[in-house]
């Protein structure tokens, strides 16, 4: 029983000396598996109530007054609605009321144009600063983005690595050499304009027995992250027609 009790005591203070560590060690959540992870500390506004470009908007001096805060992955209905801007969709008839649903009951909305004031037929900007390891220095600096809809022209640190000719299609994943722009142990911006998918776009609509927002899933609906490689890097290959 003395032996017992004592593994006991011995077991008990190394869960409490392992708790202890847990909670004095940094937090990592922004870099995990060679990622840096874009996720947090994001801003969203419409670009009817943005008069600067791109290349203004992807600099630190710029400051996003009066935009939303926001997390990403998320579709900008999805942000609004999370700021309270829009009620809960799930409840009642509260989506019929949002601005820009106006298709019929029962429609696919994916196959259906904007109304001409849907708040969702012009683009929406997101905005991030970020402050980029300095151990990204001497290395090749990869900007990844695992889902965008629909279409994005794209700004990092005042300059467009990417335009909506290259970036389209909902489905698609994105990855973009960014050595020569980013700076490694300094604050940088990442600014995307991004638009909904039109009518004739094949973009989410494999849920057509679901009601749909009115941005047709608009944003950046999958995760954003750097990554850094040696000289040679494999990316993924795709095939084009």
């Amino acid at each position: 029983m003395k032996i017992r009790s004592l593994h006991c005591v011995a077991l008990l203070l190394l869960l409490a000396a392992s708790f202890s560590y847990a909670q004095r060690r940094p937090a990592t959540a922004t870099t995990t598996s060679g990622k840096f992870a874009l996720d947090g500390g994001w801003t969203l506004q419409s670009s009817s109530k943005v008069e600067q470009s791109g290349e203004v908007l992807s600099q630190p001096a710029f400051q996003p007054k009066g935009w939303y805060s926001t997390t990403v992955p998320t579709t900008v209905v999805a942000s609004l609605v999370k700021h309270k801007v829009l009620p809960d969709p799930n409840f009642g008839m509260n989506l019929r009321q949002f601005p820009g649903v106006s298709y019929p009951i029962g429609a696919n909305f994916s196959n259906v144009p904007m109304p001409p004031d849907s708040p969702y037929l012009v683009s929406w900007w997101y905005r991030k600063a970020f402050l980029l390891p300095a151990d990204y220095r001497g290395k090749s600096v990869w900007l990844n983005f695992k889902g965008i809809n629909y279409r994005a022209n794209i700004w990092l640190n005042g300059k467009q690595i990417a335009n909506s000719d290259q970036v389209a299609g909902a489905w698609r994943t994105y990855e973009f050499n960014v050595t020569q722009d980013a700076k490694p142990g300094a604050e940088n911006v990442v600014a995307v304009q991004v638009f909904a998918p039109t009518e004739n776009d094949l973009a989410i609509t494999f849920v057509d027995w679901n009601p749909a927002p009115p941005d047709k899933n608009m944003g950046l609906w999958r995760e954003v992250f750097l990554s850094s490689s040696g000289p040679v890097h494999g990316a993924a290959q795709e095939c084009q027609r």
